[in-house]
């Protein structure tokens, strides 16, 4: 999963950023514009219940970079920058090494030049299947922005041929048709696909069947993007006729995930339902130029109050787990 949080100092941004990983289980996540030094960074990471991380300072409180993983995760940073994390992961069903880069593309026009030229040069490090995500802050082309000042043509086409130099095609994506929004009045309303999934040919077909969701958010005027990475039926079913203890973890898991799953729907009831209808109804109106900005804020004031009220449900169940099982 990727997203430009705003910043995680504050506790909606956190209880946002829980919600997100409660509900899509991510094994990995890169983070952009986190605006927290490596300490702070470090305090959210274990808030959020990830066991490795690695992270790039903030500047002047903007800025900043996060990239957390999960215990099972075989991944090695190779290189970084205000603007990238790069990282080589071991695929554990086949065994295969692929590269994972989260990018973060500066607001700023005057500096996007050399954005376009970290692409490029970090193509040509070494030759590995990679898949590259992030806030580019860059689009391809005018479908891909609604409202404001129009992009020009040489901008969007540079920003073509710097991912073409690098061999990137783009994933597409399912959900909402923008990444970013600003504006409260439909009449200045900006709405730009400022995000993105992109890949080489050979980690697509390596990974034929995976997927790209632009999700909702109660924080941040931008979406999150959860990339859903799928093997071929074949490769998996061939790891587990061979008895592979890979394929029958990940069999154990699907199961106790659907046990949890059952679960937590028992126990948290009508609360989960309201918080459900509110992400709907926000996924529904959030890049709809026409809808008041007012309206969106409204909705996620509501969805962050329920979310506490949620997040203090599972505190009190810990404290209650820890009474019945303490001296």
């Amino acid at each position: 999963m990727v997203w430009n949080c705003r910043g995680l100092g504050n506790p909606c941004a956190i209880r946002a950023l829980n919600k997100l990983l409660r509900d899509q289980a991510p094994s990995l996540v890169f983070l952009s514009e986190t605006k927290l030094l490596t300490g702070e960074m470090d305090v959210v990471r274990r808030r959020v219940g990830f066991e490795n991380g690695f992270s790039i300072d903030c500047r002047n409180r903007g800025g900043g970079l996060a990239l957390l993983w999960r215990v099972g995760v075989e991944l090695s940073i190779v290189s970084y920058s205000v603007g990238h994390i790069d990282a080589v992961i071991k695929d554990s069903v086949m065994g295969q090494h692929w590269r994972f880069i989260g990018f973060y593309g500066p607001p700023k026009l005057s500096q996007r030049k050399h954005s376009r030229q970290l692409l490029r040069r970090l193509a040509s490090l070494y030759s590995l299947p990679w898949l590259c995500v992030g806030d580019f802050n860059e689009i391809l082309s005018s479908e891909e922005k609604c409202g404001g000042t129009i992009r020009t043509q040489t901008q969007m086409d540079a920003f073509r041929e710097a991912l073409g130099g690098a061999s990137f095609y783009d994933l597409g994506f399912r959900g909402s048709r923008y990444t970013w929004a600003r504006g409260r009045s439909p009449t200045r309303r900006i709405c730009e696909r400022l995000g993105r999934a992109v890949a080489s040919p050979e980690w697509s077909s390596l990974f034929p069947a995976s997927m790209v969701r632009h999700l909702s958010s109660s924080w941040s005027d931008h979406v999150p993007i959860c990339i859903s990475i799928k093997h071929t039926l074949n490769a998996f079913n061939n790891k587990k006729r061979r008895g592979d203890p890979v394929a029958s973890l990940v069999s154990c898991a699907q199961q106790a995930l659907t046990a949890l799953q059952s679960w937590g729907r028992r126990k948290l009831g009508h609360l989960k339902g309201r918080i459900k209808k509110l992400f709907d109804k926000l996924e529904t109106i959030q890049f709809n130029s026409s809808h008041h900005l007012t309206e969106e804020l409204a909705i996620k004031k509501e969805l962050d109050s329920l979310l506490e009220q949620e997040e203090l449900y599972w505190k009190q169940r810990l404290r209650v787990s820890w009474l019945q099982e303490g001296d």
